[in-house]
């Protein structure tokens, strides 16, 4: 089909005068009544020529008439008499076929009302728009909403219940709604602005409520979400037997070590910080291992057929060996040593399959001893004051338990302030059954006094005491009465030798002269005399008509004196005293 052009008529071939188209073909038609389109072989009979063998000057080419692929004609330099819509209906009756010129108008009528429809919502939308933007920052109460009410409220009402009532994944619940939101769901702005807006203090208000609500969920999903891991946990677990304490044998070996550490109990060691940690472990495993007392008091009593399972998490096994070795620790066999620097979790013993596997490496027996529970919270990602703690402490207690350990310690860090205990969780003091310290008296030094102290079960209770390591590499255990009755020995024993050699060069010598040839005290110079007298080295052979008159005694002379005797003892000390 071919696009009919309104032009009035067209010229004569041979150049005369112009006809009226309509009226050659009878008819008078406005422009209403003309049909913009034409079938291609109407517009041919109108022209007078074959569409088959079209006269030179016209061109053939594919066009769509009405939307479908047809042989056309495309009148390039001849018009079209135009037809009317009834010629073109007749044209189509008399051919029987369906009137695709209506068919195409019908579309073509609908495509604009389509177009003219789309403008119309676009303007809609664009007005629309306008006006959620003005109420998009308004808020209002959600607990103002009426369901009752038929209408936008009761939608509002129930969308923001079903939220609330089955609150997402990190959502927070609705209790505010924006006029956006309400005209959305139907409201109009006169209604709107008949609500009493929310203040931005209000809005923040309930904002942070919104919060603390969801916070307040979340917390009881994870108090839930422990009890149900703790449910699945005890699928399968057995209750422990009834133990009858009126027929209940106790071991016959109640102490690991004596009055220090029960057979069976947690011992929990804190040390400050390079207060001799590590040397005071040495010397409990090898008390424990070599069957001697620790710290020379305290003697242990582990089964020989036993070991200790030393679990490291702070030196290599290159100076576990060092250190033990030059602790002098005989039985180094006995020592069953896993250093764990670098992979402390895989001793994440709050995991029973992590367990079982120690477990099986363990004797039933022996004596764990942990070195440093600090090493392993860091690497588990747990800060020492987290609840977790506990988690841990259980796990260890637990390890001890499933192997039929004699004995378990755990050894951590104090707090810088020492007083305040163990550094970390408070139930890092409430879990052991025996308590152990040592701390510095003064700042971290190789020479500055280190002082023992244990408190816990059965009755432990050692005071403060110093520790001192002695050329055996082997600590001691001196009570502050000890230490100060030594310094206090020292000091009468350096006084005692500046008497001993005054009166040695000036024999027969008063008190008096004493205190001169000595520049002590009176007070001390006296003592030191006292002193040298009850040990046979000084006496007084003045009477008592005349003065004073001491004199120095000789060991051989002391010896054979039936008043008198000098023990080695006391010769060592004079010795000592005048280097």
């Amino acid at each position: 089909m071919s696009e009919s052009k309104t032009a009035p008529g067209r010229e004569q071939a041979g150049g005369g005068e112009e006809k009226n188209d309509h009226q050659t073909f009878g008819t008078e038609s406005t422009a209403e009544d003309l049909c913009p389109w034409m079938p291609d072989l109407m517009a041919a009979e109108r022209l007078g020529i074959d569409p088959s063998n079209p006269p030179p000057g016209l061109k053939v080419e594919r066009v769509r008439e009405f939307g479908v692929p047809d042989h056309g004609l495309v009148m390039a330099e001849h018009d079209v008499i135009p037809a009317t819509w009834a010629e073109v209906d007749q044209w189509y009756a008399e051919r029987g076929e369906p009137n695709k010129a209506r068919a195409w108008q019908e579309r073509q009528a609908r495509v604009e009302r389509a177009a003219s429809e789309r403008a119309a919502e676009v303007e809609r939308r664009r007005d629309d728009a306008a006006v959620l933007a003005k109420w998009d920052g308004i808020h209002f109460a959600a607990a103002d909403l009426d369901p009752a009410r038929s209408g936008w409220e009761r939608k509002m009402a129930a969308a923001i219940e079903r939220h609330n009532m089955i609150p997402a994944k990190n959502t927070l619940p609705v209790l505010t709604f924006t006029g956006k939101q309400a005209i959305e769901c139907g409201a109009t702005a006169a209604e709107l602005s008949a609500r009493g807006r929310l203040t931005p203090d209000a809005v923040r208000a309930l904002a942070l409520r919104a919060r603390s609500l969801a916070e307040a969920d979340a917390q009881e999903v994870r108090a839930q979400a422990r009890l149900i891991v703790a449910e699945r946990a005890a699928e399968g677990l057995e209750v422990p037997d009834r133990i009858d304490l009126a027929t209940f044998v106790a071991s016959p070996v109640p102490w690991l070590v004596d009055e220090l550490w029960p057979h069976g109990g947690v011992l929990g060691l804190f040390a400050a910080r390079k207060a001799g940690k590590t040397t005071t472990v040495i010397d409990v495993v090898g008390s424990l291992v070599d069957d001697r007392a620790l710290f020379g008091r305290y003697p242990s009593s582990l089964d020989l057929a036993a070991e200790v399972a030393l679990i490291d998490s702070e030196m290599s096994a290159e100076q576990l060996h060092a250190e033990y070795s030059a602790a002098g620790v005989r039985n180094l066999g006995r020592i069953n040593l896993r250093s764990i620097r670098g992979v402390e979790r895989t001793f994440d013993v709050r995991v029973p399959q992590v367990r079982q596997r120690w477990a099986k490496q363990i004797k039933p027996g022996s004596v764990i001893v942990f070195d440093c529970l600090y090493s392993l919270l860091g690497a588990l990602s747990i800060s020492e004051n987290d609840d977790a703690v506990v988690e841990v402490l259980t796990g260890l207690r637990s390890l001890a338990t499933e192997c039929g350990a004699a004995g378990l310690l755990i050894v951590h860090h104090l707090g810088k302030d020492s007083e305040r205990g163990a550094r970390g969780h408070s139930s890092l003091e409430g879990f052991p059954d025996v308590l152990c310290r040592i701390e510095l008296e003064g700042l971290p030094d190789a020479e500055t006094p280190r002082v023992f102290s244990a408190f816990g079960r059965s009755g432990v209770s050692i005071a403060p005491a110093r520790l001192t390591l002695g050329t055996d590499r082997r600590l001691r255990l001196d009570t502050v009465a000890e230490v100060q009755a030594e310094r206090h020995q020292a000091a009468l024993d350096a006084d005692a030798a500046k008497v001993h050699a005054v009166i040695q060069e000036k024999p027969r010598s008063t008190a008096a002269e004493i205190v001169t040839g000595t520049a002590l005290p009176e007070k001390r110079a006296r003592a030191a005399l006292r002193h040298l007298e009850s040990i046979g080295l000084a006496r007084d052979e003045g009477t008592a008509k005349t003065r004073q008159a001491w004199v120095a005694v000789e060991p051989e002379t002391a010896a054979s004196d039936s008043f008198m005797t000098v023990t080695d003892t006391a010769r060592r000390r004079l010795a000592e005293a005048s280097e």
